[in-house]
């Protein structure tokens, strides 16, 4: 895969992408819990199916959603799977402040969600 040089402002971001799949990484304080009925979002998440499980300790949720608009830069990158682990939280100076890790995988067909699945099941934590 191709790194695609993506650099965030306020937390760590990686992007890779090749012919197949793109690979979006995003560790720090804006990550995203996916819901079957969001209504956060201006479209329904078509075949959602959500997994909860834990990795080195720490819940996490790995879900698979269709996306009719597809990626930005790759709209026929339809198959979004997507994992939510959180790694910290922070309830100091009068509020609370989470720290997540976020990985969402977009391809063509369900066979890069199963490859995305590999993916999140090599994620560890120390």
């Amino acid at each position: 895969m191709e790194d695609l040089n993506a650099r965030g402002v306020d937390s760590c971001v990686a992007k890779f992408s090749d012919a197949n799949l793109s690979l979006s990484i995003d560790y720090g304080r804006y990550g995203y819990v996916y819901k079957k009925h969001d209504k956060d979002l201006d479209h329904p998440l078509k075949g959602f199916r959500q997994q909860i499980t834990r990795i080195t300790g720490r819940w996490a949720q790995i879900v698979t959603f269709l996306d009719d608009e597809g990626d930005l830069n790759n709209p026929e990158f339809k198959c979004v799977a997507d994992l939510y682990v959180l790694v910290h939280v922070d309830k100091g100076k009068g509020y609370e402040t989470k720290t997540s890790l976020m990985m969402t995988v977009r391809g063509r067909s369900e066979k890069e969600q199963a490859i995305a699945r590999q993916i999140f099941r090599s994620v560890r934590f120390r």
